[in-house]
């Protein structure tokens, strides 16, 4: 884009020089107008100067170039009213439209190898991600984090919030109690949140599987159940299912580990490149070196 506007305006110049030379040429020619070849030469230059800065190929051309990178500003666009959205939380989460410009400006120097235009937006809509999810968190209190991080996900992926999922998750569908029996493994505390999850997920509800106790059993006993790789029932029962399902799952039988399947699943859906457990342990331990160095700056006082 910027070699196509660079050659128009060189156009433009080269166009105002000629048509400046004509005009003295024709005001100091003698004899016959046709006869002189100078004037002539330099009437078909001037002509082929406006008929190429006038060219619809090259205006068609800019707009093309314009309009591939409409999706990385559509992107960036969703990213900065879902962070306005954080001072309906927190009178205090205010973010500068003037703040996210200069963190979009850094995205944009990323240094690429390819040369392909989709693999650089690609490329340019990760870096962004990542820098307005880091650059977000440092600015809330650790207790938001975990909720900017999923208002983020639900933002950028809603291909990963199937119907009703986030209004059961948030508690804006409430179920009644319905007598119904439930496995006996099933806290009796958990029954009207399984009771919900039945009749608001039928297809769900039925490839748990839940009267299998043997299949259940070290999920409602582990301490980690919500890591899949270490509970093979969770994991067989969720195959099918990779949107805000498992965390409804561990909401509904496990609410003592929703905290941490949450987090799980914002790290898969943020990706690799935006692992939160390790970014809140960073987080924390930042937090503790700065408690002990008060607390012997406290004592030395002293």
């Amino acid at each position: 884009k910027t070699k196509l506007l660079q050659q128009k305006e060189e156009k433009k110049i080269q166009l105002a020089q000629l048509e400046e030379s004509l005009l003295e040429t024709l005001a100091t020619a003698q004899g016959s107008i046709l006869e002189n070849k100078e004037l002539i030469e330099s009437l078909n230059q001037t002509k082929a100067s406006s008929a190429l800065i006038q060219s619809h190929h090259l205006q068609t051309s800019l707009d093309q170039e314009r309009d591939a990178y409409l999706p990385l500003a559509k992107t960036a666009s969703e990213m900065y009213f879902m962070i306005t959205d954080l001072s309906k939380i927190y009178n205090m989460y205010r973010f500068s439209l003037a703040s996210f410009l200069r963190l979009f400006h850094r995205a944009l120097q990323t240094e690429q190898e390819s040369e392909s235009t989709d693999v650089r937006i690609s490329t340019l809509e990760s870096r962004l991600k990542n820098m307005v999810h880091e650059y977000i968190c440092r600015s809330l209190f650790k207790a938001d984090q975990l909720m900017f991080a999923l208002h983020f996900v639900k933002g950028m992926n809603p291909e990963l919030f199937q119907e009703n999922e986030w209004d059961v998750f948030t508690g804006l569908i409430v179920g009644d109690m319905v007598q119904v029996p439930f496995p006996s493994w099933i806290d009796q505390q958990r029954l009207m949140a399984v009771a919900l999850l039945k009749s608001t997920f039928p297809v769900l509800y039925q490839s748990l599987c839940l009267n299998d106790s043997d299949l259940w059993f070290t999920f409602s006993r582990s301490s980690c159940c919500e890591q899949r790789r270490r509970s093979p029932s969770f994991s067989r029962a969720l195959t099918l299912f990779q949107s805000l399902s498992q965390v409804l799952v561990v909401q509904a039988l496990r609410p003592d580990r929703l905290q941490s399947a949450m987090a799980d699943f914002a790290s898969q859906a943020l990706g690799n490149e935006l692992n939160l457990q390790i970014y809140y342990k960073y987080l924390t331990h930042s937090s503790l070196r700065a408690c002990v160095c008060v607390c012997v700056w406290s004592i030395e006082g002293y």
